[in-house]
């Protein structure tokens, strides 16, 4: 098998665009494993920009990842120091929070709601209660009585580094899902939606954008879209969500990096819990391009990018929401979960 140091040209293209492999000074041509610092690996975002960019399709994000791994298994990262990461402890954050906010679904159908299940993922689910509840309304409105799930993905686990913990979390979650008799789950989140159609073998995934009727024209506003790495390579959500916000009467204009060519928002593969200068750079470089193209309005279909973006760029201006929340016509105030 040849290594990346036979594959490399030497051409670059990869540090033109990936901030990580320009700031931490990475050579393609002598990156091996045993040669990677631990914490290192936890500053690439695990985006695959690299690959996508890369004119002999090497894919360095699969040695970092490997390298993380390595460092789980050798104990040079301490993952218990990151419980508040993983869904599988009661550390959770996402979770704490929703105890903190009393968010609760227990009035929402469970079991016994036929096979189709909404999946809204974790960050919706305790950051957007309402538009969470508005999302699932309509889908019943359009497909009849569903399920609603409350479950986590689990691809933090596997990203981290803790690829059995993963496995396991995975596994519980199928039987969970065969108990229910769920053979479909329709999801808001594209990290949810392409994690789980490699990990839920016999489970159809689809996205919420497709199972959702366009809206009529109420917008007349300009305004670009920040694409989600996960999308990158076969952008389903990225046309998906173009097509409902154009019907809504937005005016798209797109940043230097869009669609396959994304960038990592800055909270991808946890690099903000490591490097958190660095995090702050990727939110600079996205502010300069929804600058350099001249809108007041940015449009993500990712609650975690959201998240990330939403009061640094209201303090330039710049106002932040989430796809659901123009295509279903919902307010919610993400400016203030950004504050907590």
């Amino acid at each position: 098998m040849n290594t990346i140091q036979d594959q490399c040209i030497q051409c670059w293209i990869c540090h033109d665009h990936c901030l990580f492999l320009e700031s931490f000074d990475v050579d393609p041509t002598h990156l091996e494993l045993d040669a990677i610092p631990a914490e290192m690996a936890y500053a690439c975002s695990l985006c695959g920009l690299c690959n996508e960019v890369c004119p002999e399709q090497i894919d360095l994000s699969c040695l970092f990842q490997a390298r993380r791994k390595k460092a789980i298994n050798a104990h040079e990262i301490e993952a218990d120091a990151y419980s508040y990461l993983f869904p599988d402890t009661s550390e959770h954050g996402i979770q704490r929070y929703r105890e903190k906010h009393h968010i609760d679904y227990s009035d929402l159908k469970k079991e016994g709601s036929g096979t189709t299940a909404f999946f809204p993922g974790c960050t919706l689910l305790a950051y957007a209660s309402d538009l969470t509840r508005a999302a699932y309304s309509a889908l019943q409105a359009q497909l009849g009585t569903i399920a609603f799930l409350e479950d986590c993905c689990g691809k933090v686990l596997y990203q981290f580094g803790l690829e059995k913990r993963a496995r396991m979390f995975t596994q519980a979650l199928q039987k969970r899902l065969e108990e229910q008799g769920v053979e479909r789950i329709i999801t808001a989140c594209p990290n949810c939606y392409y994690y789980l159609q490699d990990t839920l073998p016999g489970i159809k995934v689809d996205t919420i954008y497709q199972a959702l009727p366009s809206h009529d024209a109420y917008l007349d506003r300009k305004a670009t879209i920040h694409d989600s790495c996960p999308d990158r390579k076969d952008g389903i959500f990225a046309e998906q969500v173009r097509k409902h916000l154009q019907a809504c009467g937005l005016h798209m204009v797109e940043m230097e990096h869009a669609g396959a060519e994304t960038i990592c928002c800055g909270s991808g593969g946890q690099i903000r819990h490591f490097y958190e200068d660095f995090a702050e750079e990727l939110k600079n470089k996205r502010l300069e391009e929804a600058q350099t193209v001249q809108v007041d309005l940015m449009v993500c279909y990712c609650s975690s990018c959201l998240l990330n973006y939403n009061q640094f760029f209201h303090e330039h201006s710049i106002e932040v929401t989430h796809a659901l929340n123009l295509v279903l016509n919902q307010h919610n105030d993400w400016l203030q979960v950004s504050k907590e």
